[in-house]
């Protein structure tokens, strides 16, 4: 497994950050994937819905990029994630499996006492994500469906492919400014 990190070229300060966590977990360099600006590919929308338009492309992107890696699983992260732990792949079916994740939703997870995780249903954030290679035709085909933000598209997948969660955060959201909503976000939502 590989590490992902989907970023704009000009937060050097994030991919910096990222890489400083990788050195402290003794984790090799992560790959930096040029994240898609979408406030200049989508010059006529209003730059937040034109950011997230970005957020989906570089997601989808990166995707089918590693569709072909040759390994079972891939890891990707947002530029503003953290590890806390090294992530390990899960021993189970799921198409996708997310490392953290906000409870925003009613019946966000469902619970697996015996398990180490819990099933995937409507998990928000798309911070950190181990994707099964094997499933990531399947996995696009149903991201492109709609072109919307990429967490709320995920949940669609989450509907249709089995997807797991940790039972407790190994990837939380950084407190940091967002690209997206142009604000600094305390992000305390995905440090569960």
């Amino acid at each position: 497994m590989e590490y992902h990190v989907i970023s704009l070229p000009k937060r050097a300060d994030r991919r910096a950050e990222l890489l400083a966590n990788f050195e402290e977990l003794g984790l090799p360099a992560p790959h930096f994937y040029d994240a898609v600006n979408g406030c200049v590919k989508y010059p006529d929308y209003s730059d937040h819905m034109a950011a997230h338009f970005g957020c989906y492309d570089s997601h989808v992107q990166l995707l089918e990029h590693l569709a072909t890696s040759g390994n079972e699983w891939e890891c990707v992260l947002e530029d503003d994630a953290q590890l806390l732990t090294v992530p390990t792949p899960p021993d189970n079916d799921a198409a996708i499996h997310y490392l953290g994740g906000g409870l925003q939703l009613d019946r966000a997870v469902m619970e697996l006492p015996s398990l180490p995780y819990n099933r995937a249903v409507n998990i928000l954030c798309t911070h950190g994500y181990i994707v099964r290679v094997c499933r990531i035709a399947e996995v696009l085909d149903i991201l492109k469906q709609r072109r919307w933000k990429i967490d709320v598209c995920m949940i669609d997948v989450q509907r249709e492919l089995p997807c797991s969660i940790v039972k407790s955060a190994i990837a939380i959201q950084r407190p940091s400014f967002s690209d997206i909503t142009g604000t600094h976000k305390e992000n305390a939502h995905t440090k569960w």
